[in-house]
């Protein structure tokens, strides 16, 4: 009969224990995230002005933001005890023709605090060809990150291609050389192959010319170099 009584007791004790949780507001899982998951930080590229991340908590969270260049909104979300939520948080910003690049940060504070870098490139989302990094901050700042954009062309070429993806509502492909010349020089925003039409060199001597990419008032150039044609 003791034995059973304690057994009641102890029962009674952890549905008492329970309830108390409960009525104080205190979850007993804690966890929380970004999803996707992006180490490296959220980057935007020159002419982006929108993304989006989803915050996974199991607690209530507000949020603290560094720099003034962007906007993050909501910036807090009640939580019920014993749930979670899934809270997409939209991030905005205005086109970057500083020509530096910008960053900032955004922190979630809760009973477990988390935070993602913000960044905006002062470069246009040029894939190929592709960048070429140099940094001149012995720490590899992304404030400090520079690209530049090369494509060579043996003298005997006679056409090429440049891939990029662009945000505005349109955007614009030119050349400055007779030589070197894109088959349309008017894009729509997304992915683009802008096929180019390319004179062969005659001649011995390579010459350079220049494609120059603009988007919401940013324009990032690729520097094109075509070799001389060979002596026999």
């Amino acid at each position: 009969m003791k034995s059973t009584f304690t057994k009641i007791s102890l029962c009674l004790a952890l549905i008492t224990a329970t309830m108390t949780s409960c009525l104080n507001g205190e979850n007993e899982y804690h966890e929380i995230y970004f999803y996707p998951q992006r180490p490296e930080g959220i980057v935007f590229y020159a002419d982006q002005t929108t993304d989006t991340t989803t915050l996974v908590s199991y607690d209530s969270w507000t949020m603290t933001k560094e720099g003034e260049w962007f906007d993050a909104s909501p910036n807090s979300q009640e939580i019920p005890v014993g749930s979670y939520g899934m809270t997409r948080i939209g991030i905005s910003t205005t086109p970057n023709t500083t020509g530096q690049n910008r960053s900032g940060r955004i922190s979630i504070n809760s009973y477990l605090s988390i935070s993602t870098p913000i960044y905006q490139a002062a470069w246009l989302n040029i894939i190929s060809p592709q960048p070429k990094y140099t940094n001149t901050d012995t720490n590899g700042s992304f404030n400090s990150l520079k690209a530049r954009f090369e494509l060579e062309l043996l003298a005997n070429t006679t056409s090429t291609s440049v891939h990029f993806c662009t945000y505005g509502k349109s955007a614009t492909l030119t050349s400055d050389a007779e030589w070197l010349k894109p088959q349309i020089s008017t894009y729509m925003k997304g992915a683009q192959m802008a096929l180019i039409n390319v004179e062969p060199n005659e001649t011995s001597t390579a010459r350079q010319a220049q494609l120059s990419l603009t988007s919401e008032g940013v324009t990032t150039i690729i520097y094109v170099k075509q070799e001389g044609k060979k002596k026999i």
